[in-house]
């Protein structure tokens, strides 16, 4: 599958990971394609970077690993969303922790709203790295 991936800290970069070993085909959609942190994790996967653009227009699955409020930047990128899948991992949260989304509508909603026609799913992603607790002890 070829899957878009925005975003290349924790999240993004974590998911990348895992998506790459398991064989997908992954590109990082970065503002800067010669960033040293994108390219080096593109080189670790085997993905490739690649303008938002770029990196939208084949992709079959869509994930999104960045700001929220980067999300209309990322909308304007594709000029048609139908039918496109998105996985949503963003956290709608504004300054001083506040929430931006949640009290009438959720932030998957909000995004669905900038992506006409896309299949928007909301995905809770744990930061990569993160070890659960074990009660047990």
């Amino acid at each position: 599958m070829r899957i878009a991936m925005v975003g290349s800290g924790s999240i993004g970069g974590g998911l990348g990971r895992a998506w790459s070993a398991k064989g997908h085909t992954v590109s990082y959609a970065a503002r800067d394609v010669t960033d040293p942190d994108v390219v080096a994790l593109a080189r670790e996967t085997g993905a490739r970077v690649a303008t938002i653009e770029e990196a939208l227009a084949d992709a079959e699955v869509i994930a999104l690993a960045m700001p929220f409020g980067a999300a209309a930047t990322v909308a304007r990128a594709l000029p048609a969303w139908d039918g496109r899948i998105v996985i949503d991992c963003t956290n709608p949260i504004g300054p001083g922790f506040t929430l931006l989304h949640g009290h009438t509508d959720s932030g998957a909603e909000a995004i669905a709203r900038l992506m006409p026609g896309a299949r928007v799913v909301r995905a809770l992603i744990e930061e990569v790295g993160f070890e659960p607790i074990d009660v047990a002890r």
